[in-house]
C-alpha cells in the first residue's frame, strides 16, 4: 500500500512539473505572449477611483499581475479625478489616460498583432 502511494505521488510531481514547464517556459520560448490591458473607466460618480488605482499600482509593482497596459478612460470624470489620473500616469509608466473618442485608436495600437511573413 505504501509503495502505491509513493509511486502515485512521484507521478503527480512529474506531471505537475511538466505542466509548469509547458505553461510558463514553452510559451515564453515561442514568444506567444499576448498583451493584457486593464481598462479603468473614470466617471464623476466614482468615489473609489483613487483606491482602485492604488491597488492596480500595487499589483503591477509587485509583479503579481500580467497587466502590460493600464488604460484610464475618461468618460465623464471630474477635474479632480482627471488631475489624479494624470499624476497616476506620470508615476506608472504603463498607464495612459484616453478619452472615449480616443479609445479605439489606443486599443488598436495595443492589440495590433503582427503576422509572420
Amino acid at each position: 500500500m505504501d509503495r502505491a502511494i509513493i509511486i502515485s505521488a512521484a507521478i503527480m510531481v512529474v506531471i505537475t512539473g511538466t505542466e509548469f514547464f509547458c505553461l510558463f517556459l514553452c510559451s515564453k520560448f515561442k514568444m506567444n505572449n499576448y498583451p493584457i490591458a486593464a481598462l479603468v473607466p473614470v466617471f464623476s460618480s466614482d468615489d473609489e477611483l483613487a483606491e482602485r488605482l492604488e491597488y492596480i499600482m500595487f499589483l503591477t509593482e509587485r509583479g503579481s499581475s500580467p497587466i502590460e497596459h493600464i488604460i484610464l478612460m475618461d468618460i465623464n470624470g471630474s477635474d479632480e479625478q482627471i488631475s489624479y489620473c494624470r499624476m497616476f500616469c506620470q508615476s506608472c509608466k504603463i498607464a495612459e489616460l484616453v478619452t472615449d473618442t480616443g479609445i479605439a485608436k489606443k486599443l488598436s495600437e495595443i492589440f495590433a498583432f503582427q503576422t509572420k511573413t
